[in-house]
């Protein structure tokens, strides 16, 4: 059983990307661009050409396979969240003991753009956007330094991305989200 009493001082906060906004925010996303009146068909050049509604319809990611892998690799999973509604603060949250601190690195990983067009349409700060959105990390895993590195192997092997996000330190169980 995984649960946050195998999480450690030191652990290491690993982060898979997400395949984009999810389902999470969406109340959120359909007021901008009610408010917004954004033609979901327009196509955008940071989008990479892609329409606002094919960018917000981009299924979820799903996780099975890689996590799979890694509890048959025995990667050292000392906690999972899937990033859903609640974001870094409240996921996250819930896989540290009451005597540890989850710090996360904002510049460790690449927030893609649909993120930073959300909140400059929505006006949105910083820990609003962290605590609705994956920005995108769809799924954390807390792990040994170790099993960082076979879990970055795994997903390699299984043509993934992996990030070392942040790391796990004595406090007193809040997410702490450090800007770049």
């Amino acid at each position: 059983i995984i649960n946050s009493s195998l999480v450690n001082e030191g652990d290491i906060i690993a982060g898979i990307p997400s395949s984009g906004v999810h389902s999470n925010g969406f109340s959120l996303v359909r007021k901008i661009i009610k408010d917004k009146k954004l033609d979901l068909q327009k196509k955008y050049d940071w989008a990479g050409g892609k329409s606002l509604g094919d960018l917000l319809l981009t299924p979820t990611k799903l996780y099975f396979k890689i996590i799979d892998r890694m509890i048959k690799n025995k990667v050292e999973i000392h906690g999972i969240s899937h990033i859903t509604g609640g974001g870094f603060y409240e996921n996250i949250n819930r896989i540290i003991p009451g005597n540890m601190n989850a710090s996360i690195s904002e510049g460790s990983w690449k927030i893609p753009a649909i993120f930073k067009f959300l909140q400059d349409l929505g006006n949105i700060n910083r820990d609003e956007m962290f605590r609705v959105f994956n920005m995108g990390i769809g799924m954390v895993i807390i792990t040994s330094p170790g099993g960082f590195d076979k879990a970055r192997n795994i997903a390699g092997e299984l043509g993934e991305d992996i990030y070392n996000i942040g790391n796990v330190n004595r406090g007193n169980g809040k997410v702490i989200i450090e800007e770049s």
